[in-house]
């Protein structure tokens, strides 16, 4: 559903010529405002202008949201083909130009094709599609990253599709491929796991970490392929889904390794991928201070390798690795009541009928100095050592 490299667009431009010659360079089954649709299909005048509204009310909204768009290559409506697209829904064929370093100077549709038999809802989800392939290309500014056709082209022409229209349509199968524990760059171009990666764009808008032109930017604007703006964005996108996240009207959550943790603490080695997570539903025995120990520059959603109080008994723990390069950390997670009081010893006075007990005083596993209350009467402690009468 999405652009092409130039030799592509060119050979596809070549066939839409032959096409057209065999057909007497029929005149446009409907033309409206901003666009010229051509019926190589036989679907009749009357889906040819539902295909035409369907994307004049896409390119409304696209420019709505702020969003530029690449102009036509000729003339100034697009150029649409009502054909058969081999499963997929339309298809955006692309040409620029760029000088000898790479960079392009300028760029334009050549044409726009909608499969026929579309439903109405159908039609107007692929339009969109469409028009934001269209949209990309007025931000690309590198040949090399075109020619790449990275994951995110899709995923950001799907998932902001999605967000817009407040549906679903490939999102769902990011979390049922668990594609958040692979490295979304070993994808490319129409692989199926490029759309599904359009979770990530939808939640990029619908949670308004960016807007559309900034996405649409941030992504392909650059001059590598791999993206400092997506790697970010990709890596706050990780971290949400620690706690869940809504798509749709539907919540959506990763798998979650269980771990009942104890005084003794729990320990492993996390292997991740680039640009991947681990995540982790620990139960802990009561209120208390934890400490997440971890090797490395990980992120988490979770303050790491320093001691912090919950008032919970189950956290919710996202590992993330934020480079492209696949990393091994080393993962502890240790529980400790707030401040916890061990008899050391303790007298007897018959005389008197009390109890002197000796205590050793430890808060987060440190040994206390300082007043401390037990049992409601304030104690002197020196490192960690008071004594209390009973």
């Amino acid at each position: 559903m999405g652009g092409k490299t130039p030799y592509v667009v060119l050979l596809a431009l070549v066939l839409a010529v032959v096409a057209a010659s065999s057909l007497g360079f029929a005149s446009p089954a409907y033309t409206s405002q901003n666009f010229e649709v051509h019926d190589n299909a036989g679907a009749g005048v009357e889906y040819a202008r539902r295909v035409a509204d369907a994307l004049e009310s896409a390119r409304s909204r696209v420019l709505q949201e702020g969003a530029s768009l690449a102009p036509p290559c000729s003339g100034s409506r697009y150029t649409v083909y009502v054909e058969a697209q081999g499963g997929e829904g339309g298809q955006v064929r692309w040409q620029y130009t760029s000088d000898s370093s790479g960079r392009i100077l300028g760029s334009c549709v050549v044409s726009i094709s909608i499969a026929p038999g579309l439903s109405a809802s159908t039609l107007a989800r692929v339009a969109l599609h469409e028009m934001m392939h269209v949209a990309q290309a007025s931000y690309f500014r590198y040949s090399s990253v075109v020619a790449s056709y990275p994951w995110y082209v899709e995923a950001s022409a799907e998932g902001i599709t999605g967000a817009l229209m407040g549906s679903c349509g490939w999102e769902p199968r990011y979390f049922q491929m668990s594609l958040y524990s692979a490295n979304p760059y070993s994808f490319s171009g129409v692989a199926e796991e490029c759309y599904a990666l359009g979770a990530f764009y939808h939640w990029v808008v619908a949670s308004g970490y960016s807007s559309v032109p900034g996405a649409l930017s941030g992504s392909l604007s650059g001059s590598a392929v791999s993206s400092d703006w997506v790697n970010s964005a990709y890596t706050s996108f990780l971290l949400s889904l620690a706690k869940g996240v809504s798509m749709c009207g539907r919540s959506f959550q990763p798998s979650y390794q269980r771990v009942s943790l104890s005084t003794s603490g729990w320990s492993t080695q996390v292997n991740l991928q680039g640009l991947s997570a681990a995540y982790y539903q620990i139960a802990l025995p009561a209120p208390g201070l934890v400490l997440i120990t971890v090797s490395g520059s990980p992120r988490s959603n979770l303050q790491l390798n320093k001691p912090f109080y919950t008032s919970n008994t189950s956290l919710l723990l996202a590992i993330v690795n934020p480079t492209t390069s696949q990393a091994v950390y080393d993962l502890s997670v240790n529980y400790s009541p707030p401040l916890l009081a061990e008899v050391r010893g303790g007298l007897f006075r018959p005389s008197s009928g009390t109890l002197e007990v000796r205590l050793y005083v430890t808060y987060a596993g440190s040994p206390v100095s300082g007043e401390v209350r037990i049992n409601g009467t304030s104690v002197a402690a020196s490192s960690g050592l008071a004594t209390i009468t009973l």
